[in-house]
């Protein structure tokens, strides 16, 4: 599992130093937004064994205000809410975000930062804290941020969601519209947002 790890986050970090040599899209200050990959890219992660569809890479660009960045994971089973795990990195002006998701029972987490001084990862592991797919027939969807966001300080960022229902039949929104329109939440089994907002504020 560690060299799985470790390869995965070799690949990660060749996805995206590769990104920065991309054809440059002009983003006005203070956005993110996410950075889509080349079929190649793709490739790369099936060649280690990881589905594109649970990673996610996102591109930020702050004014000269943008000290830190907070991630928390919210959940909610049957609309009662429940916080999991948080975390608080320093960060320069422009950089990179990365999210491994492993759907497994064993529903880990990864994020990865990268900007100019270097990268640093946290990894939420959930071991235990989502319901099992064994006991219970689950389905599961997800989605994640696809478009540029304004980034305002100690506003929240949906940046992926993930749904397990019972039914055949899932409703899935945009990540921000849970945000805007908290009374969804209520009609799923469970849900997990991981969300984040960018400060002004040193860390302590």
């Amino acid at each position: 599992m560690k060299k799985l790890m470790k390869a995965f986050f070799c690949v990660l970090m060749i996805l995206v130093l590769s990104a920065c040599s991309q054809e440059k899209i002009s983003i006005p200050s203070s956005e993110i937004a996410p950075i889509e990959l080349t079929e190649n890219e793709k490739a790369l992660l099936d060649l280690v064994g990881f589905d594109e569809s649970n990673i996610s890479i996102f591109e930020y660009t702050g004014d000269d205000q943008l000290k830190s960045v907070t991630f928390w994971l919210e959940a909610y089973h049957n609309g009662v809410k429940e916080d999991l795990v948080t975390s608080n990195e320093l960060i320069e002006r422009q950089g990179k975000i990365a999210i491994k998701v492993d759907t497994t029972d064993k529903f880990e987490w990864m994020i990865t930062i990268q900007d100019k001084k270097g990268s640093s990862r946290s990894t939420y592991n959930l071991d235990g804290q989502k319901p099992s797919t064994k006991e219970q027939d689950f389905s599961m969807s997800s989605t994640k941020l696809a478009e540029r966001v304004e980034i305002k300080p100690d506003q929240e960022i949906v940046l992926a969601v993930h749904i397990l229902e019972t039914g055949n039949s899932v409703s899935v929104y945009s990540p921000q519209y849970y945000v805007e329109s908290p009374e969804t939440l209520k009609e799923y089994d469970h849900i997990y947002l991981l969300k984040c907002k960018f400060s002004s504020n040193e860390l302590e």
